[in-house]
């Protein structure tokens, strides 16, 4: 219950200006929507003669007026007037929705035409003496009512758009939710989405019932208004809405430009253009050096192409490997340690046909997997394969089923991903900042449902963390969606009021699925690309982990505080040296054969010396680990969270099995709902 402080009281009793106005100005009110609630309660409040309650109140409501269709076409009013509506007026919810937007029309005509003098008037109260004798304004006005006394449409005199047989307090409860203080902030965020409406039809729709499409909102911006637009075209085709996984998408607020209905909008080309990353472009004379070591490594007779000697080359790889161990290395020196632990590893897997039918899933997710990691050491990030949940997704789905479902849900899976990409924070590795999505050979129409879905998946993530502070505008990941033994890149970002989706580079890479295939995987750009994503990721994980580690966990937070999992000084047989530091600029002397260390046996297609080298690069790895120094802990999170800069969006996921047709019926309310680990998000 709303209470007023002594001051309050005796203001308004004095009555000297009593306009809302003066009331904010005298007690600080910035927030004049909530103020103008607080400003009625006071009247109705305060020890006041009838006269000058009911001028005041009549002032109230013709700002009422000011604020249609906004103020009437809230979920609640809406819901409230197409029940009476139902009853009085024919039976047709079609015809309640069509009657409301068209009265809501005449409000805002008469509003702008005549309100306005009235308006000032009214609630510009100079003395409250004068105003007792002052008739209440009238105004003939056809209105939309929530009473259950009266028809939908009726003319009326009484000096308000509402019946005087309805009170303020019933007014106002169509905006308790909205201006409740306590409200929960994300589903006070859900409600404030513009595709709010579309929502709640998709709901309503999957749980079987009828409703009419929604109206186009007043006030969207250009973006959104095509967003809705399409949407809507798209809600109006036949068949089953929770398949129509495009409008999903739209409803998230995301234009997605790597799906055809994504580029039909009027941002869509600035969207694919600054989506474009430059790092990805990225050329190095010390990868292409290497690259013709490697080749004449493979081809050590230059007169007979077609003598290929794998064993030449690895023997190559691991040399190369050791004079890549100094103290103090260049950028060059480490993209060629990664360049050959990326050749080492396909080597590894070609030797034991991992690549041979029958394929799995797994697979490819365990390929890339090994890839990603190698790139990520030593620069903050790890990947983790697996099927791990994503919690962003469970909440996006937990937030959307709470506020629209009509149930009280008090579970729901989380969608499994197949690597989650996460930062170490809080002595623990629970912090995801994105997901990777890897797929067989399936498809184009599989590939584009499941780059939709990773779209969602970590447009959830990054408004998480936008949340926790950080600006998703500057500081964004580049996603990786990988597809058989090919891999593409997009980015995912904020432009304004969305999140936009664009592919990152048209360059291809890959993996060899046999040795016959290594001679052109050695010359391609695969190895380029990849450096320039890691070097991009290695920033954006820099950010996000200190945007983590200077926030809370909050209850609703996709980055809770977790147990001591890891530790980051962990060796690892695939990670960096740690003496490659990023102030590191003592160049190291190009690799060589003539440069082997003593330890390391001559150069010869032998088994033999090819074990002595794997026994001397293991030796010198495992020294330099040992001296590896401890990793400063970063800072553990505050407990008061930064401000919000803006009212977020939500993530829509499809409506779970338990809120569709034939679920739970209306006894099951409050109870909890499970849902099945399989159950499909869209």
């Amino acid at each position: 219950m709303t209470t007023f402080s002594d001051e309050e009281m005796a203001w308004i009793g004095e009555g000297l200006d009593s306009s809302p106005d003066s009331y904010f100005e005298a007690f600080d009110i910035s927030d004049k929507r909530r103020g103008y609630m607080r400003y009625l309660r006071l009247i109705q409040t305060a020890d006041l003669s009838d006269a000058v309650k009911k001028t005041l109140l009549n002032a109230f409501e013709i700002w009422k007026r000011d604020m249609a269709p906004q103020f009437w076409l809230r979920r609640r009013a809406r819901i409230a007037a197409i029940d009476t509506a139902t009853v009085l007026v024919e039976g047709s919810v079609p015809y309640a929705e069509s009657a409301i937007l068209q009265n809501a029309e005449d409000l805002v005509a008469s509003s702008s035409t005549n309100t306005t003098s009235a308006s000032r008037s009214l609630l510009d109260v100079k003395h409250i003496s004068d105003a007792q004798e002052t008739p209440p304004v009238t105004s003939e006005t056809t209105y939309t009512t929530t009473s259950t006394a009266t028809s939908m449409a009726t003319p009326t005199a009484t000096g308000s758009i509402l019946n005087t047989e309805r009170s303020p307090d019933e007014d106002l409860d169509d905006d308790k939710d909205r201006d409740d203080p306590d409200l929960d902030p994300h589903v006070a965020r859900a409600r404030a989405s513009p595709f709010y409406e579309l929502v709640d039809f998709i709901f309503k729709k999957a749980q079987g019932q009828g409703p009419p499409l929604p109206a186009l909102p007043p006030g969207l911006s250009p973006t959104h208004d095509e967003m809705f637009r399409v949407a809507l075209q798209l809600l109006r085709d036949p068949g089953d809405v929770t398949k129509k996984k495009p409008v999903f998408t739209l409803v998230s607020g995301i234009v997605n430009t790597l799906s055809p209905i994504g580029q039909q909008f009027t941002i869509s080309p600035l969207v694919e253009d600054q989506s474009r990353m430059a790092c990805l472009s990225y050329r190095s004379k010390a990868i292409d050096d290497l690259r013709a070591d490697m080749l004449a490594a493979l081809y050590p007779d230059p007169d007979d192409s077609a003598a290929m000697s794998v064993e030449s080359l690895q023997i190559f790889v691991y040399e190369s490997l050791l004079q890549c161990m100094g103290p103090r290395p260049t950028r060059a020196a480490k993209e060629k340690y990664l360049m050959l632990k990326i050749v080492s590893q396909v080597l590894h897997w070609l030797e034991n046909d991992n690549f041979a039918s029958p394929l799995s899933e797994h697979v490819f997710v365990s390929a890339w997997s090994d890839i990603v990691n190698t790139l990520f050491a030593q620069s903050g990030l790890r990947g983790i394969p697996g099927e791990l949940g994503s919690r962003a997704s469970r909440e996006s789905r937990f937030l959307a089923e709470s506020v629209f479902g009509g149930k009280t849900v008090t579970s729901s899976s989380s969608r499994k991903v197949d690597l989650t990409i996460r930062v170490f924070v809080d002595k623990s590795w629970t912090d995801e900042i994105c997901v990777f999505e890897c797929k067989p050979e399936v498809s184009d129409l599989v590939c584009q449902v499941q780059q939709g879905k990773s779209v969602r998946l970590n447009t959830a993530i990054l408004l998480a963390l936008e949340e926790k502070g950080l600006d998703i505008a500057q500081h964004y990941p580049i996603i990786a969606e990988t597809r058989s033994l090919s891999i593409d890149f997009y980015t995912l970002r904020r432009y304004s009021d969305i999140i936009g989706c664009g592919r990152a580079t048209q360059e291809k890479v890959w993996l060899p699925s046999g040795y016959t295939k290594l001679n052109a995987f050695l010359k391609s750009r695969s190895f380029e690309v990849l450096f320039g994503f890691r070097a991009h990721m290695a920033l954006y994980a820099k950010t996000a982990t200190a945007t983590l580690a200077s926030s809370p966990a909050t209850p609703h937070s996709t980055f809770p505080v977790g147990a001591n999992l890891s530790s980051p000084a962990t060796s690892r047989f695939t990670s960096m040296p740690e003496a490659w530091s990023s102030s590191a600029s003592t160049p190291l002397t190009t690799s060589s054969r003539a440069s082997t260390p003593a330890a390391v046996a001559p150069v010869t297609p032998t088994v033999a010396a090819f074990h002595a080298t794997l026994e001397a690069c293991a030796t010198a790895q495992a020294t330099v680990q040992a001296t590896t120094p401890d990793i400063m802990e970063p800072p553990q999170r505050p407990t008061t969270p930064p401000p919000r800069k803006r009212d977020l969006p939500f993530v829509m996921f499809s409506p779970s099995k338990s809120q569709r047709r034939g679920g739970m019926s209306s006894s099951d309310y409050g109870r909890p709902i499970t849902q099945d680990d399989d159950d499909p998000v869209f």
